[in-house]
């Protein structure tokens, strides 16, 4: 089937369907037999490293050093690195556990971005 026939099809498919298909583009399900499955969502959304960033209120090499430490889980996308959301979240929760090293690299980048606000 031509990229061309099955966009046709897409366009002219019920709600559901397009929710289906839409679903599983994002990331948010996978096919199984042709059919749409939710899964754990956040196994697979990834976000930027600058995005990690923001969301957990450090900056980009902080981000990286959590990486290379284990802490943050990361994906191959065409060629660049992304940080799995779960791995975010778990961080986040605290459900990945830390060593020292990565202990005194939080609390430096904390330390440094509490400097660098504006008061």
């Amino acid at each position: 089937m031509d990229d061309m026939t099955l966009i046709r099809k897409i366009t002219l498919a019920s709600p559901e369907k397009k929710a289906a298909v839409v679903a599983v583009l994002s990331g948010a399900a996978i096919v199984d037999r042709g059919k749409a499955q939710d899964q754990d969502a956040d196994a697979y959304r990834l976000a930027k490293i600058t995005d990690a960033a923001k969301l957990l209120a450090v900056g980009r090499s902080t981000v990286y050093k959590l990486i290379k430490t284990g802490r943050l889980e990361t994906r191959d996308l065409n060629g660049c690195q992304r940080v799995t959301m779960r791995s975010i979240k778990e961080f986040i929760d605290g459900e990945r556990p830390a060593n020292e090293q990565t202990k005194a690299i939080i609390a430096e980048s904390k330390s440094r971005y509490a400097q660098s606000q504006c008061k």
